[in-house]
Formats: C-alpha cells, structure tokens, sequence
C-alpha cells in the first residue's frame, strides 16, 4: 500500500481552490458587463422616448410623415385565389357613451374609428375575396348603453356576421409619458393571432412606425373582446396618447390614413400565407 503525499494533496487543493475563485470571478465580470449592456439599452430605449417626449407635436409629426410610408410595407401576391371568401371584421374600439382615452379633448374612440376605416377601405381594394366588416362606422353605439352590454355585442358581432378573424384597433396610456410603441393582445394559445401579430409588427418596421413594445396574452391582462373570442382575434395598441409626440401623430389625419392601409397590409400577408397553407395541405391530403 502506498502513502500519501500530504504536500501534493494541499498543492491540488490549492488549484482547485483557485480554480473555483476564478470561475466564481468569472460570473461576476460577466453579470456585470451583461447588466451594463441591458442598462445600457434600456437608457437608450429611455433617451430616445424621452427625446420624442420633448419634442413638440409638429416636429414629431414632420418626422412621422417623412418616415412613414405604406408603400414600403411589402404586399405580398397570392400564388394560388382565396379558395374561400374570408370575412375580417375590423373593430374600432370604443365609441358613442365610452371615448376611451381623452387628451386635449381628442377621444380615443375618434382616432381609433378613423384608423380603422383606413385599414378597411385598404383592405378591401388588395382582394374581392376579402370580406371586410366592421363593427361600428361613427361614433355612435346602437348595441348598449353600458360597457358590458357593448364588449358582448362586439363578441356576438364576430359569431352573427361569420367572421373569421377579428382585429380591434385602440390606443394606449400610462402615467409614465415617456413611454411609446404599439402593442397586441391575443389569447395565450392562439398560435393563429400571434402569426397575424407578428404579420402586422413586420409591415409597421418596414414602414417605420413606432417600434412593438410587447405581444401580451389575456391570461394575464383579460379583454372580453379577446378572451372570448371564438376566432383568432388581436387587440392592437396604436401608440401612446399620454405620450405628446405619438399623440400628436396619432391625431393626424394623414398619419391615421398611412397607419390604416399598414396594419391593412399587414393583415392581408397573413391571409395570404394562410391560404396558401391551406392549400398546400389540401394538395398533400
């Protein structure tokens, strides 16, 4: 049997040690840097929103006008028709006895209708296979007269006009008025909304609108219109009205027409890939 060299047994104790030191430094420099770089990006986020912030509403609109740009958001051509006609039933929130957000004496429901009617008119000029229905067409609600009777008429709407898809179209607040960007709503398990979702983000990047704040699911924020919803349905946040620049772009006449035909080619590439993957279903069936 042989003994054990107690010098050599502390000298691997000693590596192993250092070795554990190193790694344990390791980790730390690499937090930090990583905490550093997040820091760093969201105080760009920060700047840039508080920028927009301090900017007055003329020269925000001026820069929206000359970024944004329906013809930049690509229109895809459908290699095989529509083997369907789809009915899309745009949703302009709010409205009569309920203006949503005010600001400045501008009503959300106002901006919301005027968006909406872009995105409709848009909609139905890409294809006549594209039944194109909306909920409300001026500022009036016949359905109700109270929140709950309106948000179940708007979810009776998508079940008693056969709708296949429903997008409702809002816009936002916060406290905070630094803060901007669209967002969606879609229910946690609809794989279906979050490709129109995602469908949509990509023509308002390619036309340069705002930038997407975050795709949120009604399990943790519930909207009637949403989670009860029989189809793949979306609730979009346009932008910020609590936030002076996007508000005052929001408020513009130009600015709500661009953003309708956007969100319109948005949701006319989705129905276009979903058709073709009808289609390519049928084909392998």
């Amino acid at each position: 049997m042989s003994s054990t060299n107690p010098n050599k047994k502390k000298k691997q104790k000693l590596r192993w040690q250092v070795k554990l030191i190193l790694a344990i430094a390791g980790v730390i420099v690499f937090a930090s840097v990583l905490g550093s770089l997040t820091s760093l990006f969201a105080s760009g986020k920060k700047e840039e929103a508080t920028a927009q912030t301090n900017q007055t509403g003329e020269e925000v609109v001026e820069e929206v006008k000359e970024a944004l740009n329906p013809v930049m958001t690509e229109v895809k051509k459908p290699t095989v028709p529509f083997d369907k006609r789809v009915t899309v039933l745009i949703d302009p929130g709010h409205g009569g006895f309920d203006p949503g957000n005010v600001v400045d004496e501008q009503k959300e429901s106002a901006i919301n209708l005027a968006i909406a009617t872009a995105c409709a008119e848009q909609l139905k000029s890409l294809d006549p296979n594209i039944n194109v229905l909306m909920t409300r067409n001026s500022d009036t609600i016949s359905w109700a007269s109270d929140e709950v009777g309106d948000l179940t008429g708007r979810v009776n709407m998508q079940t008693d006009l056969k709708a296949d898809y429903f997008v409702s179209i809002h816009s936002n607040s916060n406290e905070d008025p630094s803060c901007t960007g669209y967002s969606f709503f879609i229910k946690k398990d609809d794989d279906t909304a979050k490709e129109m979702a995602q469908s949509i983000s990509e023509a308002y990047e390619q036309a340069d609108w705002a930038y997407e704040q975050a795709v949120l699911t009604t399990d943790t924020y519930p909207l009637q219109v949403i989670s009860d919803s029989k189809i793949p349905s979306i609730l979009i946040e346009m932008g910020y009205m609590s936030n002076p620049g996007e508000f005052a772009a929001l408020c513009n006449p130009e600015i709500q027409e661009i953003l309708g035909k956007v969100t319109a080619n948005g949701i006319y590439n989705f129905l276009v890939e979903q058709n073709e993957k009808g289609a390519a279903i049928q084909k392998d069936s």
